[in-house]
């Protein structure tokens, strides 16, 4: 799942977080593991944690991707 930050617009950050999330099962699936890839959602900024007017050293954390491991 990618996620940013709270700054510009929802529509913009929603895809921006996604293909964030396509880059990162793009290089799992490159490393040879892409048997193991289900899928990349894109949240935007919907768990964004630091409001819009806070520091960029705060909103910099709600900019990143988690990947979720499951055993079959």
């Amino acid at each position: 799942g990618g996620y940013t930050d709270k700054v510009g617009d929802a529509a913009v950050n929603k895809k921006l977080s996604f293909e964030r999330a396509k880059a990162v099962a793009k290089a799992i699936t490159d490393a040879g593991l892409g048997k193991q890839v289900t899928g990349a959602e894109g949240y935007g900024f919907e768990f964004a944690k630091y409001p819009e007017s806070a520091p960029e050293v705060d909103r910099v954390k709600d900019r990143h991707v988690s990947v979720s491991v499951r055993e079959k």
